[in-house]
């Protein structure tokens, strides 16, 4: 579903299954505070990443009496520059890096399934 003004997309939610996984993805320009957030609910509990620059993603378990709140930091450096310093290392002789061509041609399939859902 898309929301235009004066012709022009402003809104838009969208709703799919990935191997029997259901998503819902919701991006809106109208919002007054820009940012950016991920929710994956599970059913023991909810993982929320927020761009907010803690570099962590905050998991929620339990129930709203007595939750349980785990917080798991990442790395501040981008996954794209993290894979290229392995790909140096490997062609200059170093370990080979954690993922291999097949993994990333599968994961560029599964982004361009996504932006054709969402077309």
């Amino acid at each position: 579903v898309v929301e235009r003004s004066g012709g022009r997309a402003v809104s838009g939610w969208a709703t799919y299954r990935a191997d029997s996984i259901p998503f819902v993805v919701e991006a809106s320009t109208r919002f007054e505070h820009k940012h950016r957030e991920l929710r994956l609910h599970g059913s023991d509990g909810v993982a929320v990443f927020i761009d907010d620059g803690s570099h962590a993603i905050r998991i929620v378990g339990g129930d709203r009496s007595d939750p349980d709140i785990e917080l798991r930091r990442f790395s501040e450096r981008s996954a794209l520059e993290i894979e290229l310093d392995a790909f140096v290392t490997h062609v200059t002789g170093g370990a080979a890096p954690p993922t291999d061509a097949a993994e990333g041609v599968e994961i560029v399939r599964r982004v361009q399934q996504t932006l054709d859902l969402a077309r």
